[in-house]
């Protein structure tokens, strides 16, 4: 945790400045609303392809500031050969046995440049949550291996807003893994990449709903 900390407060200070906090004061004070987010992060080590998807919820201050929570998955499995003494059979035995990867993660969004087309943030993701290695092999060994992870994951991204309620968007990062395991840093310790549509649903909103006058108040006004 205290490397985590450590990070964290390093990336931050480059950034944390007078002009820096009276934006998110103004963002705080401004309009709020919901941010759902579906994403699916890959990266590529040694040749292979590896995917993490995310289920995330959380909050959009003033259109500046995007903060929430959810719970990720390694979608990807991920295999290394496996050398144990079997009792049962009274040998060595070799197997292949894959990674399961399931944490919390926490993230805030800040967007630092923005117009009619662009926007361009520092997305930043922390995580929490159990790795182990599993395996088909009738075994007291196959639960073994769980173990506490934490995770870190700075990145930029960039929007194309296409019309007003929908865009492209694409984001680079790295990720780190904080576990002494050589294959869990090796597989999953790398830069990463995602990209995709992106819906704005209080746009959307505003324009299915021009004239409601409850749905302006709460999610206007119409960017564009």
């Amino acid at each position: 945790m205290l490397k985590i900390y450590l990070i964290a407060f390093l990336f931050f200070a480059g950034i944390l400045n007078a002009q820096f906090l009276d934006s998110l004061h103004v963002a705080f004070t401004g309009s709020k609303t919901f941010d759902f987010r579906f994403e699916s992060r890959n990266s590529f080590v040694d040749h292979d392809r590896v995917e993490v998807q995310s289920l995330k919820l959380g909050v959009t201050f003033g259109r500046k500031i995007s903060v929430g929570g959810g719970y990720s998955w390694l979608k990807t499995k991920l295999y290394e050969k496996y050398t144990f003494y079997d009792n049962e059979l009274k040998s060595t035995v070799t197997i292949n046995r894959w990674l399961r990867l399931n944490y919390i993660c926490y993230y805030v969004d800040y967007i630092f440049y923005k117009n009619k087309r662009w926007q361009y943030s520092i997305p930043t993701q922390f995580g929490t949550g159990f790795a182990k290695f599993d395996h088909n092999f009738v075994t007291g060994e196959k639960t073994k291996d769980k173990f506490m992870v934490f995770l870190y994951e700075p990145g930029v991204n960039v929007k194309f807003k296409i019309f007003t309620w929908l865009g492209l968007g694409g984001n680079i990062g790295y990720r780190m893994v904080f576990k002494n395991n050589k294959f869990l840093g090796k597989k999953l310790n790398s830069p990463i990449y995602s990209g995709g549509v992106i819906i704005y649903w209080d746009q959307l909103a505003l324009a299915v709903f021009p004239k409601n006058k409850l749905v302006n108040k709460r999610l206007g006004p119409v960017e564009w």
